[in-house]
């Protein structure tokens, strides 16, 4: 399989959208000219924006460069990949989306450089055995209202985290099940930072920073039955309690 990816370019300008744009091809690049030039304003409440999706795993696809925009009250995804590999997302801004980028059994892909704003569910949504996804540049914000996560991650294993930062969520992290290491900043103004409600998994810290100036732990689990948690910390700056045992 050949990794040389076929580019749709996007000019400068304002695309407006009443229906998901599906890729069902490996290979194809789609990359506007910067997420303030380039911009896709979606006015389908129901129906993701961008979607990658073929019925069987779909290589080496690339989005970057555009800003993506819903109106309303969404609940939909700004890009959603079911089933893929290799893929690229970079150079990215979302507005007012339910999720912004959703990945359901992804692999061996990368982030690079997202911001979201105002986001109503979860900046970065990982599902499924999405495996070896790296986040490298990210800058995460949620609405501040209840059920939202700057990352909600289940079943997602060797997920990396580096140079961002995470606020105005109502928890900054939920991980299930999860393998996740985090270099970064989290600061929480309503729950907590780090929330573990699943049976188990583990979350290295390498160095960071969190602030949670909510009503509760830094991080917390608020089912029964955990078991497996295991949480290191490298180099940790906080002023914040330090965290319960779990």
């Amino acid at each position: 399989l050949s990794s040389e990816v076929k580019t749709v370019k996007l000019r400068p300008g304002v695309y407006s959208i009443s229906a998901s744009l599906t890729v069902a091809n490996d290979n194809i690049g789609i990359i506007g000219s910067g997420p303030l030039a380039t911009q896709i304003l979606h006015s389908v409440t129901s129906d993701n924006a961008l979607e990658f999706t073929a019925g069987s795993t779909l290589n080496y696809n690339v989005v970057k460069d555009i800003g993506f925009q819903a109106t309303g009250t969404p609940t939909n995804v700004a890009i959603n990949l079911s089933d893929c590999a290799n893929a690229t997302i970079e150079n990215i801004y979302v507005t007012n989306f339910d999720d912004a980028v959703k990945f359901t059994t992804v692999t061996n892909s990368r982030i690079n450089n997202l911001t979201t704003v105002a986001m109503r569910n979860f900046s970065i949504h990982l599902l499924s055995t999405s495996n070896g996804i790296a986040i490298n540049g990210f800058d995460l914000d949620g609405d501040d209202s209840s059920s939202t996560r700057g990352v909600f991650a289940n079943a997602a294993h060797g997920i990396s985290f580096s140079g961002g930062s995470i606020k105005d969520s109502e928890w900054g992290m939920e991980l299930q099940a999860c393998e996740i290491s985090f270099d970064g900043a989290i600061e929480s103004t309503t729950l907590g930072c780090f929330l573990f409600p699943g049976t188990g998994g583990a979350l290295t810290v390498l160095s960071g920073y969190y602030r949670n100036i909510g009503t509760t732990a830094v991080y917390n689990t608020t089912s029964t039955g955990q078991n497996n948690i295991t949480v290191v910390y490298h180099n940790l700056i906080t002023d914040a309690t330090e965290p319960a045992n779990v």
